[in-house]
């Protein structure tokens, strides 16, 4: 059990297993409805896990085959490109600008061109703005990123990984609240699945609407991370060979 958990990294726990495990409780409140005749009227959403947490404790394989339903459930979302969810939830903005915002980026690099002599930069390795910054480019970034600069890149893979599991959380808030919906159809006195449909509602619009803002935050990193690297670069390529014997003396 410790080496199979030892296995999951940072990416996997936060872009796939919380939304894996949210569907398939989700999944265990339904297969359970209206089995329960004691579950019908006022008992929470958390008394009926309680069979299900006495099982983990009796058969401990029982945590280990949940844990793999959880990160296959989890990665079944995780493939779906989150523009998915974005289109989803853009009815609640008025900007419906796509991936990875134009706009943003562009205003990203004036202020880092505006305060260049304080940034300590190159104005002039400073992409202008109005320049077609697509997926395809941004793509790039990344792949230069990940090729030159692998410790920038693990860095960035953090807020990806953010974005993924808002996306997911989102994902899987939409479908807790039809799996509750459903659970209802078959009870519709059966109080966890009422429980269930307001915390899924509450799990799809928190995360929803928060989608977009730390997806710009994902694009302005990684675009602050490229230019870093194109700074680096250019200060290494006009180094002389006394600043190079320095700097290793350093």
């Amino acid at each position: 059990m410790k080496a199979a958990l030892g296995k999951i990294g940072k990416i996997d726990f936060f872009a796939v297993l919380p939304s894996g495990t949210y569907i398939l409780l989700s999944f265990y409140i339904f297969v359970i409805a209206g089995t329960d005749s004691q579950m019908q009227g006022g008992a929470s959403l958390w008394a009926a896990f309680i069979p299900l947490v006495d099982l983990t404790h009796s058969k401990p394989t029982t945590l280990l085959l949940m844990l793999f339903s959880s990160y296959l459930l989890g990665s079944v979302l995780r493939a779906l490109p989150v523009s998915f969810s974005e289109k989803a939830v853009n009815m609640f903005f008025s900007d419906k600008e796509p991936f990875p915002y134009q706009s943003e980026l562009d205003n990203f690099f004036s202020e880092l061109k505006r305060n260049s002599r304080i940034a300590g930069i190159d104005g002039h390795t400073v992409p202008d703005g109005g320049n077609a910054i697509t997926k395809r480019v941004f793509n790039y970034w990344k792949h230069v990123i990940c090729l030159h600069a692998p410790e920038a890149f693990v860095n960035y893979q953090e807020f990806e990984a953010r974005t993924r599991f808002f996306s997911g959380m989102f994902l899987a808030g939409a479908i807790g609240a039809f799996v509750s919906l459903l659970c209802l159809v078959k009870a519709l006195s059966y109080a966890p699945a009422w429980y269930l449909l307001v915390l899924s509602v509450l799990v799809a619009l928190s995360y929803g609407l928060s989608v977009r803002r730390v997806r710009v935050q994902e694009a302005t990193t990684l675009a602050g991370l490229y230019l870093a690297y194109l700074q680096h670069t250019k200060v290494n390529r006009h180094a002389t060979p006394l600043d190079e014997e320095v700097t290793r003396a350093g």
